[in-house]
């Protein structure tokens, strides 16, 4: 079926749209040589034409590279803040025996200086020698 936009006849009178589609036939009617004479003469332009040259590619990468240094630019050091370390396990008995180690080396402070002294004195001969050994009553 033909749309109604083909069929209808623009208004025009019938004579001047017959002259044209006669017009329109006798210029489209031409020997094969000419046709072979216009292909030929399309591929040698398109053989010898430069290459289109391609902007929207080199704007995109001059975007990225602007994108990049941007990134870099403000991503400075002072900014981050050092990862936590996850790899690293923490056993809770090793921290006290060490907070305990740190605070027998820090010796004792001189406001509590009389009662090391009184404590020295009640302990046994044995406690002095080794002060990190266990007792079974020591509870």
């Amino acid at each position: 079926m033909i749309p109604n936009h083909f069929s209808s006849n623009f208004g025009l009178p019938d004579n001047v749209r017959n002259s044209l589609r006669n017009d329109a036939l006798r210029l489209g009617d031409r020997s094969n040589e000419f046709w072979a004479r216009q292909q030929a003469s399309i591929r040698a332009r398109l053989r010898n034409a430069e290459p289109a040259r391609r902007p929207r590619l080199r704007l995109a990468l001059v975007a990225v590279a602007a994108a990049f240094c941007a990134a870099l630019l403000l991503d400075t050091p002072s900014d981050r803040q050092p990862a936590p370390r996850s790899d690293v396990q923490v056993d809770p008995d090793q921290e006290l025996l060490q907070t305990i180690e740190r605070s027998l080396a820090a010796g004792t402070p001189r406001a509590l200086a009389p009662v090391a002294l009184a404590e020295d004195s009640s302990l046994g001969v044995n406690q002095i020698s080794n002060p990190h050994k266990e007792y079974r009553d020591a509870n």
